[in-house]
Order: structure tokens, then C-alpha cells, then sequence
């Protein structure tokens, strides 16, 4: 398995089990509701919207093999897609920042990567099927629940069970990334300086999903 996917999974597994410690006190939207919307994800849809392989042939078309990033980026009201760049260089590491929020014993994703020198837009991918359960039903209803009946902690309990849905678009990029590992090779990617492809929220640290060395 991936480091990254392994990253992935244990931070899934440890907000189930930080959000079960607070369900006998009553959640916002029960685990089971959240759980109805990460069932509702086509991952076949999703796994085809997310074209990585469709981003290496782009790219190495226009010559870009030396590339050392390719980062989409979306911001917070903008859920349906997220834009593609490519970078020349990176600054920092893959290492887990513990930059991420939400309680702080939870594992991180979050890594210090640092896109650096953009080289042109490369095709954005259609992430909303893995946020729309989230975005389009579940927020509304955890946010009425709590207009109704405040809970403790309420900031992280919500920010942790939409992550719940980005977690699920992130470990799919990394296995249609993974798919991709010996394409990209052949091409040429990741033959000069490590390469990477990296997802980010806007205002937030970098999460990659593939690492590639010469």
C-alpha cells in the first residue's frame, strides 16, 4: 500500500473512532448519516474524473517531463473542480506537517510541500462527486442540529466529518495515481528531481497522492 494511502487510512479510522468517543453524547449527524453519504460516492464515476493519466500525456506532449509538481488546487466555495498546475520546483518535504486542523491527536496529512515556479495550467479534474453528500445535504443538516442544540467541540466535529469526504477523493487519486506510476516512468517524469502530484485546498498545506524518483 501506498505510504500516502496508508497516511489516508489512519487518519480515516482515527476520526471514526474520535467521533464514536463522542456519540453517546449525541452527534450533529449520527455516524450512520455519514456513513449513507460516503455509500452514495460512485467510485467508478469518481475514479474515472480523476484523468491522471490524461495529466502525464498533457504534459509530456508539451516537453514538461522535468515538472517537478503538478498541484490541484480548489477553494472552499468552489467544490465542483479542481484546477490544475504544473510547477518547476518544489520547497519542503512529503513529511506530515501536523498542520492539519481538528483535535490535535488525530494523524496528519497535511505535508510541507511548496509549489514553487508555475509552468502552465494543465486539465482540472471533477472532484464533486466525492464532496456532494457532504456539501449538498449532510453540512445543512449538521448545522440545523446545531442552531437547534449546541454541542462541545462543534467547530471540529463538523470540520472532521466533511474531511471524512475529502479523505474518500484523495484515496481515490492515489489509487488512479498509483494506476499511472509506470506510464509516467516510461515518459520520463520524476527522472531529474522527484515528482509529485498533490492536492490542496486553497489556504491550507498540500496533500500529495504520488511520488515519483529517478
Amino acid at each position: 500500500m501506498s505510504n500516502y494511502r496508508e497516511r489516508l487510512e489512519a487518519r480515516g479510522t482515527a476520526i471514526r473512532a474520535w467521533l464514536a468517543a463522542r456519540a453517546p453524547g449525541g452527534l450533529p449527524v449520527a455516524l450512520e448519516r455519514i456513513d449513507e453519504g460516503l455509500e452514495r460516492i460512485d467510485s467508478a464515476a469518481l475514479r474515472s474524473e480523476l484523468d491522471l493519466a490524461g495529466v502525464f500525456e498533457d504534459l509530456a506532449d508539451e516537453g514538461h517531463q522535468d515538472a517537478a509538481m503538478v498541484m490541484f488546487l480548489w477553494t472552499h466555495n468552489a467544490w465542483q473542480q479542481a484546477d490544475g498546475y504544473s510547477f518547476e520546483a518544489v520547497e519542503g518535504t512529503d513529511d506530515v506537517s501536523r498542520t492539519d486542523l481538528g483535535p490535535d491527536e488525530l494523524p496528519g496529512i497535511e505535508t510541507e510541500l511548496e509549489e514553487q515556479g508555475e509552468i502552465d495550467e494543465v486539465a482540472g479534474l471533477v472532484i464533486d462527486e466525492a464532496l456532494a453528500p457532504w456539501r449538498t445535504e449532510l453540512a445543512d443538516e449538521f448545522d440545523r442540529a446545531v442552531a437547534e442544540r449546541p454541542v462541545a467541540d462543534a467547530a471540529d466535529v463538523r470540520r472532521v466529518c466533511e474531511e471524512l469526504f475529502r479523505i474518500e477523493l484523495y484515496r481515490t487519486a492515489v489509487d488512479a495515481a498509483e494506476d499511472c506510476r509506470a506510464q509516467a516512468r516510461e515518459a520520463g517524469f520524476g527522472g531529474r528531481q522527484p515528482f509529485f502530484i498533490a492536492f490542496k485546498q486553497h489556504g491550507r498545506w498540500a496533500i500529495p497522492v504520488l511520488r515519483l524518483d529517478g
